[in-house]
């Protein structure tokens, strides 16, 4: 074989060797983590009308969840007790973050169907800076086994402003089966919508 013929299939058979480390470690890449979120589109929020957001203005404060759900990645419960962190399924934003921001547009939406009915709403004397009402929420409770059940505790306080009277409450959501990550996420939002239910209820019973 002369020189000009090794100098050719030299840099060829190093390309042959390399390609299948290549496709190995194309392989081995982990697929892009895929992100979820608590908070309804605007379509499904509605539009605030201007009396409601001035009439009824409610503060949420940082939302209390437990230590291991302090972060982004979701926690799968597992059959023998034991807890699991997803790498690709994560919240748009910490868990604690997600439900503070579900809560607060939620419950402000839901408002609305009671804020015309407060006798003084257009009094200039009732208008204030600080909010009506302002909510408090601890996540006591999120176990999700996948193919397996789902049970989930939220409570929550609800202070009046003017007199700082206060209710407390809680709702709880319990499911026999969720079969994939999107039933986990489902179920955490219909957890988010009972809650702001049940708020925003408490919220219009007291607001006279």
């Amino acid at each position: 074989m002369s020189e000009s013929i090794k100098t050719i299939l030299a840099p060829l058979l190093s390309i042959v060797l390399m390609m299948p480390l290549a496709l190995l470690l194309s392989n081995c890449t982990s697929p892009e983590p895929r992100y979820y979120s608590l908070t309804p589109s605007a379509s499904v929020q509605g539009t605030k009308s201007q009396s409601a957001a001035s009439t009824l203005s409610v503060a949420v404060d940082q939302v209390n969840v437990p230590q291991r759900l302090k972060q982004s990645k979701l926690l799968l419960a597992q059959p023998d007790g034991t807890f699991m962190l997803t790498e690709q399924a994560r919240w748009t934003s910490p868990l604690a973050d997600e439900i503070h921001d579900a809560l607060t547009q939620q419950v402000q939406t839901m408002l609305q169907s009671c804020s015309n009915d407060q006798p003084d709403s257009r009094d200039p004397q009732r208008i204030s800076t600080d909010p009506a009402f302002r909510v408090s929420a601890t996540l006591v409770q999120m176990d999700a086994v996948l193919g397996g059940r789902f049970n989930a505790r939220l409570n929550w306080g609800v202070q009046r402003g003017r007199d700082k009277h206060f209710w407390l409450g809680g709702t709880i959501l319990e499911l026999a089966v969720t079969q994939d990550i999107n039933a986990i996420v489902h179920a955490m939002q219909g957890l988010m919508a009972s809650s702001a239910r049940d708020i925003a209820a408490t919220i219009c019973a007291n607001a006279a």
